[in-house]
């Protein structure tokens, strides 16, 4: 491109549509509800009795301390809260699942080999992307910035002084 100062070469690197940024951090907060199964050969009416039990259980809980509690009044001994995950630990079965919760919301019961699991989302977090890397560059400049003015002010004090030599 011809200027005024003379000629600049451009190079176009990567193209990105306008607006979409790249998808952030997501990090989850969990709570486990688990029925287990006997596991010497289950009857049919165990199995649907206690994928019921798993349904009544969830449907009063609106939040993961209504879970909580409903889940120890109902005996489920393996049910509790998971912790902060992040999404992309989890399996990509799990993650699709997740990712579509909204906090308050669960999944339906899944039946695993040791009886029926299913899962809340007490808490949704999603850190902006680059984020980080952003707050490293404003530190590296206020850096290099206090680097500057304190070579300044220095060079400012040498050149000011006043050297007396007597013999």
């Amino acid at each position: 491109i011809r200027a005024q100062g003379g000629y600049f070469i451009l190079y176009l690197a990567d193209r990105r549509a306008g607006g979409a940024a790249p998808a952030g951090k997501t990090t989850v907060t969990l709570q486990q509800l688990f029925l287990p199964v006997s596991t010497t050969s289950p009857t049919e009416a165990e199995l649907s009795a206690k994928a019921k039990a798993v349904q009544n259980i969830a449907a009063g809980a609106r939040t993961c301390t209504e879970l909580d509690e409903r889940s120890r009044q109902s005996g489920a001994a393996l049910s509790r809260n998971l912790g902060k995950i992040d999404v992309e630990q989890l399996p990509p079965d799990v993650q699709r699942v997740i990712l579509q919760l909204g906090p308050g919301q669960s999944t339906p019961p899944v039946r695993v080999a040791e009886g029926f699991l299913m899962l809340m989302v007490c808490d949704r977090q999603v850190e902006e992307p680059g984020a980080e890397q952003r707050a490293a560059v404003e530190r590296r400049l206020r850096d290099q910035r206090l680097s500057a003015t304190s070579r300044r002010q220095l060079r400012d004090l040498r050149r000011g002084a006043l050297l007396d030599i007597r013999m």
